[in-house]
């Protein structure tokens, strides 16, 4: 589960919540993946969602993960942040 500690004490702890204040805390690049209405584009939620989720970095902090697998998330994990890249760059600021 991710969880963000904010400087006053508070934790996130729900996916949706943590992304949500990370795109408020930069309103320029939050503009990237969300659509003329504000919110998230589906898209960039589930880009988003899925780098929030331990599943896509568990294997890179375990000891017993094989090398096979770390190398399998990291590609993984680099294609992800790749097309989020692409998207933010695509979109007007």
């Amino acid at each position: 589960m991710p969880a963000l500690t904010l400087d006053n004490g508070e934790v996130l702890t729900e996916n949706v919540a943590v992304l949500q204040y990370i795109a408020d805390r930069n309103p320029a690049a939050s503009r990237a993946s969300r659509g003329h209405d504000g919110a998230l584009s589906p898209d960039g939620m589930a880009e988003l969602h899925q780098l929030g989720t331990s599943q896509g970095f568990s294997p890179l902090f375990r000891q017993d993960a094989p090398e096979d697998t770390k190398q399998y998330a990291r590609n993984h994990l680099t294609t992800r942040l790749d097309y989020l890249q692409r998207a933010f760059a695509a979109r007007p600021s």
